[in-house]
């Protein structure tokens, strides 16, 4: 087929004032030459020199604007933008070191040692709990503090002594008691809660002061 194409072509004998509106040519001359050339000289010379056909819709070729940037910074996305560095490891330490390909153990090791570096789950929103079926939003918010300060500071050192397994129960009731009702137990609990809550918003890309003002203004006073 594309023998018969070549053979078709070559045997083409179109006279040229026919295609010349759709001939672009490009000629490497100064531009002082192209002013001082008659249309009739550079149809000649263009004759002389074949080009390859091109139709006049072609597109407008522009000039290509190149940022100083370095290609490494351009190829590589922001989210494989992280600490690369690898560990120390001793090879054959493990028995799995045999398994895998000498350089694949420090990447292994490293990323291991990232899974178990992750922070526990924090608790859930009353929002994400509002979306979940009704058992389950029952059995996760039976886990959640209720009451007022006094008792949940009880209900949390009653938890503590049961886990310590000291003293009888009237003991345990007791202590528990007393703790919930002590001024200063009181003030160290909302001391230790605002610090925390301040770490985790601190910590939480989805938190603004600018959209909660009120949550600002009272863990930041």
């Amino acid at each position: 087929m594309l023998a018969h194409l070549r053979e078709f072509v070559r045997t083409l004998d179109i006279p040229l004032e026919h295609i010349q509106r759709f001939l672009v040519y490009r000629i490497a001359t100064t531009p002082a030459s192209v002013s001082h050339q008659t249309p009739e000289q550079a149809t000649n010379q263009a004759a002389d020199s074949p080009e390859t056909m091109e139709t006049d819709n072609a597109p407008t070729e522009h000039p290509v604007t190149v940022n100083n940037v370095k290609p490494e910074a351009e190829l590589i996305p922001g989210a494989i933008v992280m600490d690369t560095s690898l560990p120390d490891v001793l090879l054959s330490a493990e028995p799995w070191h045999a398994d895998v390909p000498s350089d694949w153990v420090p990447i292994i090791t490293r990323d291991s040692q990232r899974q178990r570096r992750q922070n526990p789950q924090p608790p859930f929103s009353d929002a994400y709990l509002s979306g979940m079926p009704s058992k389950r939003r029952k059995v996760v918010s039976s886990a959640k503090p209720q009451g007022s300060l006094s008792q949940v500071i009880s209900e949390s050192v009653c938890t503590a002594v049961n886990a310590a397994g000291v003293g009888p129960v009237l003991v345990r009731d007791t202590v528990s008691q007393a703790a919930g009702n002590d001024t200063a137990i009181q003030l160290a609990y909302q001391e230790q809660l605002r610090a925390a809550v301040q770490e985790s918003l601190a910590q939480n890309t989805d938190y603004s002061s600018t959209r909660f003002p009120n949550t600002a203004k009272y863990f930041t006073k």
